[in-house]
């Protein structure tokens, strides 16, 4: 949280946390811990941990902040998803810019293996002795 408002705070926390894998308790774990000096003082014993909506609710109350929960959700993401036939934004292709005489930049090859990187199999012929 640093200098931040708690309700920055939260509000970008919720958006990382809506986008992981890791259990309610350990989402409530790990919000509690990023919280600064001053709020974690005004929190009076640990608060639910068995989910993390509640354990924010509870966060925020605590706090005296005015936002909710649900205010937080829809603050976070006040869009709606793609439609499912249309592409996921963040599935777009890049195209490289042109630079500024309009002819693309090329793009990168793989580079020549130099000849002192490969290596020799040892003659495997035999001398009779």
């Amino acid at each position: 949280q640093g200098e931040r408002s708690l309700e920055d705070h939260t509000r970008d926390y919720i958006f990382l946390a809506e986008h992981s894998h890791f259990p309610d308790s350990s989402l409530c774990t790990f919000y509690r811990a990023g919280l600064n000096t001053t709020t974690k003082g005004l929190l009076s014993g640990e608060g639910p941990r068995e989910s993390l909506p509640d354990y924010i609710e509870w966060v925020l109350a605590s706090c005296g902040s005015s936002w909710t929960i649900d205010f937080v959700k829809e603050y976070v993401s006040p869009t709606q998803d793609p439609e499912p036939s249309q592409p996921s934004p963040r599935h777009v292709e890049y195209e490289p810019e042109p630079t500024a005489d309009k002819e693309p930049e090329p793009r990168a090859t793989e580079p020549e293996p130099d000849t002192s990187d490969q290596v020799q199999e040892p003659d495997t012929t035999s001398a009779k002795v």
